[in-house]
């Protein structure tokens, strides 16, 4: 059984090193890095490899990572019909009233501002929930195990404070994506990270929320990559958002591991690293274990977890929740997305199913398949629109949209998540009337300043 365990391990490694074969082979035709077959299929390499090597001792089977490959396959493939066009298309020079409103002090202090509008309605929603000032500062791992407690028993009171809170933490965070490669000054750059990812630090002690810190950072280098695709820059990665992007991992792994302490109170001392290597299990490898489980169930019948099945194909139900939502009343799921939990043994448990789980039961494999293909057309044209500075402001949304899209599709479809799409639409309607301002402004000279905000 173990040869067997071992060499079904080994079929899905060398499975995960194909989709990054994918990856290479895409940044091979579409000559750049930035480009979202590249994107995609590096993001769903590191989301397979690292889990399988990761949790060796917990079994899969290939059907999960097999799966994964056709589908980054399918959605790099959209973007063929545009090679020859990404090939030869003339890269433009970054028009100067963009470059000017980029650079400007302007658009980082509303940013930094709105950071401050969302800790203020932080503090307004805790105490709406029953919270103290006292307990927040002198309890902050106690206070945030209630909140998740209240969250999961359903008993958080609604209100305005809350969704604010949600929707405009993602906005400031996009617009200090879109300044930060324009900051001339250390300090105000520092400055603008430390106020705009504050909040989502605080979410992440005082509201036990993990993954609003992650999206965040989604979102940001998104913001960040589009200014890069605007100055004709092909690099994923560079030194200067390296030396900002890994203190920031660094600094969100270690309060993740102060989060699952906080789970750990009241436990014996011996079974605290146990139970920390289970939430971490669980946290950062569930994912691919779980999918895997159900899609062995759905081809082949056979699982370790009891799955039931639509008897047909939902139509958008799970890959749109939120549109579905505003169509049919009734159309509703679970908390958690997914009522079923895998679990293997005490090493990891987890109702996390990737987004291509709600994909299949939305559209079958073929159709899901024809799906990835579609989203690839469609983001690949918005990538080389805003490579070629053709509507730059929709565009940058749009790939902004994608990056958050490839880092959520461990989770759950980020259509079906409200809040981040929404803050992604506000920022562009922001960035739209800041930019028409701006013009204006430069129209008259004698009458505004254009130089400082």
């Amino acid at each position: 059984m173990e040869i067997l365990l071992s060499a079904e391990k080994l079929v899905s490694i060398f499975l995960s090193i194909l989709i990054l074969l994918i990856s290479l082979i895409s940044k091979r035709v579409y000559r750049s890095w930035l480009a979202p077959g590249v994107v995609f299929s590096l993001a769903w390499f590191v989301y397979t490899f690292i889990p399988l090597l990761g949790a060796w001792y917990i079994p899969i089977t290939p059907w999960g990572v097999s799966f994964i490959f056709l589908y980054c396959a399918s959605f790099s493939l959209g973007g063929l019909f545009f090679v020859k066009s990404n090939a030869y298309a003339q890269i433009l020079p970054t028009p100067s009233s963009t470059s000017d409103f980029r650079q400007n002090h302007c658009l980082s202090t509303f940013a930094m501002g709105f950071s401050l509008i969302v800790l203020i309605c932080m503090l307004i929603n805790l105490y709406i929930q029953g919270f103290t000032l006292e307990s927040l500062i002198f309890s902050p791992l106690s206070s945030g195990l209630r909140y998740l407690l209240l969250r999961y028993d359903g008993l958080l009171i609604k209100n305005v404070f809350l969704s604010i809170d949600t929707t405009l933490n993602y906005v400031a965070i996009c617009l200090a994506g879109a300044t930060f490669s324009h900051q001339r000054n250390r300090l105000r750059s520092a400055l603008l990270v430390a106020t705009c990812f504050a909040p989502s630090i605080l979410h992440l002690i005082l509201y036990a929320d993990k993954g609003t810190l992650f999206l965040g950072i989604a979102v940001f280098y998104g913001a960040i990559l589009t200014s890069r695709i605007a100055r004709s820059e092909h690099a994923l990665i560079t030194l200067k958002t390296l030396k900002v992007l890994a203190p920031c991992a660094l600094l969100s792994i270690f309060l993740i591991l102060i989060a699952f302490l906080s789970r750990t109170h009241g436990t014996p001392q011996p079974e605290k690293i146990s139970h920390i290597i289970f939430y971490f299990n669980s946290y950062f490898f569930g994912h691919l274990y779980a999918f895997s489980d159900w899609i062995n169930h759905y081809v082949l019948g056979i699982s370790a977890t009891t799955f039931s099945l639509p008897k047909d194909y939902t139509s958008g139900h799970y890959t749109f929740l939120v549109l579905m939502q505003q169509i049919e009343t009734e159309s509703t799921v679970p908390d958690g997305f997914y009522s079923e939990y895998y679990r293997y043994s005490n090493l990891l448990q987890s109702n996390i199913y990737t987004m291509f789980r709600g994909v299949i039961q939305d559209f079958g494999i073929s159709g899901s398949l024809l799906f990835a293909f579609g989203t690839g057309l469609v983001f690949h044209y918005c990538y080389l629109k805003l490579k070629n500075m053709r509507q730059v402001l929709i565009n940058s949304a749009i790939y902004t949209f994608f990056f958050c899209y490839t880092y959520n599709s461990f989770l759950i479809s980020m259509f079906s998540w409200s809040n981040p799409l929404l803050a992604i639409i506000v920022a562009y309607c922001f960035l739209e009337v800041f930019t028409r301002g701006w013009k204006y402004k430069k129209s008259y000279p004698n009458k505004f300043r254009t130089d400082r905000c």
